[in-house]
């Protein structure tokens, strides 16, 4: 653990940096941020001696780290896209289903998954990398998990980067407190109204996207994952 990191923890307790208002409650996520949840953790992994606020503290804070980790996968599989670009449609990650025919069939056969999920996943990495940087920028620290940022990319498929990047503009500042509904809701009030919502085309067919389980808010506690310790959420 870096000396500055067991300082705050040795003054604050195993679980006491997490608590509302305290340094970690804020944190952006990343390995740190996981390895100090892991030593709050403690034997059995029951996280002896926290309050209730602290262990909600770090709930969140494996929230943010989780989707750091999800972000710095899907920058690897854009550059999975980059070595596997299609002969016929270079340059690579220029548009929707620029990669190699069988990159989708390599990525599943990695992850022991459906060709599906791979595609998908594939999808989602090349409309971070060009069309939306600052999603990619609150993914990459926690503040959106990927159901939010999912709902994002879907609602920008039919516009070019430089209208994704305007209409991101427009709700990236409360993304983080939105509810997935609410976040579905204020995103079509800022695309261009020649533009409807519409799913991307691809060269491939796959199955209609499952939105059953995107109905999880966001795991922060206040605005831009923590600050209070009381949940906000601002419903449009």
């Amino acid at each position: 653990m870096p000396e500055g990191w067991r300082i705050l923890v040795g003054s604050c307790g195993s679980a006491g940096a997490f608590a509302t208002g305290h340094p970690l409650d804020t944190a952006p996520g990343g390995a740190a941020l996981h390895g100090l949840a892991e030593y709050a953790a403690g034997d059995g992994d029951r996280f002896g001696g926290s309050t209730d606020d602290e262990l909600t503290g770090i709930i969140c804070a494996l929230d943010r780290a989780e989707a750091a980790a999800a972000a710095l996968k899907h920058a690897a599989v854009a550059e999975l896209i980059r070595r596997r670009p299609d002969p016929a449609a270079e340059p690579a990650l220029a548009g929707p289903g620029n990669w190699e025919e069988f990159t989708g069939t390599e990525l599943s056969w990695a992850l022991a998954g459906t060709r599906w999920a791979a595609e998908n996943m594939l999808d989602l990495a090349q409309t971070l990398t060009t069309k939306l940087p600052a999603t990619y920028a609150a993914f990459r620290t926690g503040v959106l998990r990927q159901s939010k940022v999912e709902i994002i990319a879907r609602a920008v498929a039919a516009l070019d980067p430089a209208e994704a990047r305007a209409a991101e503009a427009k709700v990236l500042d409360r993304a983080g407190r939105l509810t997935p509904g609410g976040l579905r809701a204020a995103i079509p009030r800022h695309l261009p109204l020649d533009r409807p919502i519409r799913p991307p085309v691809h060269h491939r067919t796959h199955p209609p996207p499952d939105l059953r389980g995107a109905g999880d808010d966001a795991g922060v506690r206040g605005p831009a994952c923590g600050g209070c310790g009381h949940v906000d959420r601002l419903i449009t």
